[in-house]
């Protein structure tokens, strides 16, 4: 069984109508009393704000800071914003809804008995309006950046400001005021080594101190991206409490005992049986929001993980640096391929809510990821990308950065996906052995799935998963 937070998932419902608007809050709080939905007005306009603010100086409202930000100073006040947040401002004639750089917060929205409905989870629009799938083939061929898998449900696209009108819920304009390209200005070596360096633990150090009040932990894998992140937690002067997870079968724990060691963490392991991901695969779906089985695969060990917790309230990862720093990047080293493909992937947040709240919210479990810290993000998509890649290497410059605060054999290991050390590929394509293209049937089978949970209301714990990946295997046989 799947255990969910001691307080319901955390969301918001904006109704909002001509001449009144409604917000609805669910999971106000987290259990050490944490706001993650602050509600506030002024003369001029009503604000909902759902989730945080890095930085602020206590007993500041990061509401009515975010509101005052954006009527000072229009679109550019959401540059003064650093946190992972949507928010929906209401006035007189208009609705503003804004999204953070990285969409880590979801906000959809939808039009329904001449009234917009704005919400963080797609399963609270569904519970207000009948819902209906795109095809199967739009969904392959690719959703536009507003639009869901969902036919008349929109969401705002990242780094983006939607302005609607009142009077008829027309979208007026649509601003991206924050992009992942950069001008390329970092050259030097050594020069660089010392700014990630820093700037990975000054990311760290944000958020460690935002949920200074909560116990937090580190999922370390023992690959350079969750073991830098380790480090800089450990040079941030923490007494860092790290956890790995796996299958008997599945695992590096050898890799991340390793680190554990050498830094002096504090480490556990938590083991899952293959059942558990079969289970889960349908709440993966609920709060993934999509229906790409690549990024089902992704999270599914996450939201194992944080099922699985008992005491942590905070988990950071190590998530994102593989889109940044070339690490997938597959092909001869041509700089600006390397460069163009990291724009890509980091563009790919738009559409796969890798990381969307909601995942730990599910749990009442805050979850943050350093590596696509704003400024951070900013670094690193304006290294060159000759310091990326070296020969066969990725990551190169990350992995130098960290080489002498972890162990050679750790900074200088293959990359292998999350998904791949604990089985969860292998277990989910063998949910679809019949099929000729076992990707296509794993899209077909979570898009299966999405459309009972979204358009049938079907909760995921009453979902056949093996029904419908027999229908799968049918479809794509």
């Amino acid at each position: 069984m799947v255990r969910e937070g001691l307080s319901p998932a955390t969301s918001l419902v904006a109704i909002i109508a001509r001449d009144s608007h409604e917000f609805h809050v669910e999971g106000l709080s987290n259990p050490d009393g944490l706001e993650r939905v602050r509600i506030a007005s002024r003369a001029s306009a009503s604000i909902a704000f759902v989730g945080h603010l890095y930085g602020l100086a206590s007993g500041i409202d990061p509401a009515l800071y975010a509101l005052e930000a954006f009527e000072s100073y229009g679109r550019y006040g959401l540059d003064i914003l650093d946190g992972r947040y949507a928010t929906v401002i209401v006035r007189e004639a208009e609705v503003i809804l804004a999204t953070d750089h990285a969409g880590t917060v979801p906000l959809y929205y939808t039009v329904h008995n001449g009234s917009l409905v704005v919400a963080t989870r797609l399963l609270d629009i569904s519970k207000i309006r009948e819902l209906r799938m795109r095809s199967f083939e739009e969904c392959q061929a690719g959703i536009p950046r507003m639009e869901t898998f969902l036919h008349d449900v929109h969401r705002v696209p990242v780094g983006t400001i939607v302005r609607l009108e009142r009077r008829n819920m027309n979208v007026t304009s649509q601003i991206r005021y924050w992009s992942a390209v950069q001008r390329i200005k970092y050259n030097d070596a050594r020069s660089v080594e010392v700014m990630v360096r820093d700037a990975l633990k000054r990311a760290y150090s944000l958020r460690r101190d935002l949920f200074s009040g909560l116990t937090q932990g580190l999922l370390l894998s023992g690959g350079i991206d969750s073991s830098a992140l380790a480090a800089s937690a450990c040079a941030a002067g923490d007494d860092v409490q790290t956890f790995s997870i796996g299958t008997s079968d599945n695992n590096e724990f050898h890799h991340a005992q390793n680190v554990a060691r050498h830094l002096g963490t504090s480490h556990s392991e938590i083991l899952f049986a293959h059942d558990d991901l079969i289970h889960v695969i349908p709440y993966v779906v609920s709060v993934l929001e999509g229906v790409q089985s690549e990024f089902v695969e992704y999270t599914t060990p996450l939201f194992i993980l944080y099922s699985k917790l008992r005491d942590i309230e905070v988990v950071h990862t190590g998530y994102g640096s593989d889109m940044m720093f070339a690490g997938i990047y597959e092909g001869a080293a041509r700089w600006k391929d390397i460069h163009q493909h990291c724009i890509d992937e980091v563009a790919i947040v738009d559409s796969s809510n890798e990381l969307s709240a909601n995942i730990g919210w599910f749990f009442g479990i805050e979850t943050e990821h350093a590596y696509f810290d704003r400024n951070f993000l900013e670094l690193a998509m304006a290294i060159n990308p000759s310091l990326k890649m070296v020969g066969d290497t990725t990551k190169y410059i990350l992995r130098r950065a960290f080489e002498d605060l972890l162990p050679s054999e750790t900074v200088w290991r293959p990359k292998l996906g999350v998904h791949d050390s604990t089985g969860v590929r292998s277990a989910f394509s063998a949910l679809v052995p019949a099929a000729g293209d076992k990707k296509k049937g794993k899209d077909q089978l979570v898009y299966l799935i999405g459309e009972e949970m979204f358009c049938k209301r079907i909760k995921p714990g009453d979902v056949d998963i093996h029904r419908i990946a027999a229908t799968a295997n049918s479809l794509t046989h």
